[in-house]
C-alpha cells in the first residue's frame, strides 16, 4: 500500500511541475502521437477494429476487417 502512496505522490509531482510548460507538455504530445503512427505504418498493420457489425448475425463486437 506504501508504494501506490509513493507512487501517486511521485506521479503528483511531476504534474505540478510540467503544468508551466504548456508548450514542452503539447511537443511531448506531438512526438508521442507521431511515434505511435510511425509504428503503425511500419508494422503495415492493416486492420481495421469494427464496433459495429452489418454482415453478422448476432451482433459481434471487434470483429476484423482486413484492408490490405
Amino acid at each position: 500500500m506504501q508504494f501506490f502512496k509513493r507512487l501517486g505522490q511521485a506521479y503528483q509531482s511531476l504534474l505540478d511541475k510540467s503544468t508551466p510548460h504548456p508548450i514542452s507538455r503539447w511537443i511531448f504530445t506531438f512526438v508521442l502521437i507521431t511515434m505511435f503512427l510511425a509504428r503503425v505504418f511500419f508494422s503495415k498493420a492493416r486492420v481495421v477494429y469494427s464496433h459495429i457489425c452489418t454482415r453478422h448475425l448476432p451482433f459481434e463486437p471487434f470483429h476484423c476487417i482486413s484492408i490490405a
